[in-house]
């Protein structure tokens, strides 16, 4: 994060920053995805989500999961976009 020379942040102007780009990032997964994952970030560091909707017995044949996590927000959204892609062939049809 780049400052200017004027401010230094306070400790809690930077927790408040860094609240509100996790709850950014977090929107903007979620609305990536239409609203089909709900994401957080644990306290353990982990990025994780999960489906807002119950798997169909197709999708968990597909080897679809309710829960996935990841290290970072970017691999949490390609392995969303894996799942997302495992339950695609039971609405494609022949």
């Amino acid at each position: 994060m780049l400052l200017s020379s004027d401010h230094t942040l306070q400790p809690e102007e930077n927790m408040n920053e860094q609240h509100t780009s996790l709850a950014a990032t977090v929107a903007a997964i979620e609305a990536a995805f239409d609203g089909r994952w709900g994401v957080w970030l644990s306290d353990t560091g982990w990025w994780w989500a999960t489906r807002t909707n119950a798997l169909t017995a197709e999708e968990r044949t597909a080897g679809c999961v309710p829960f996935i996590h990841a290290d970072n927000a970017d691999e949490l959204a390609d392995r969303i976009r894996q799942q997302d892609e495992l339950g695609r062939p039971h609405l494609q049809g022949p």
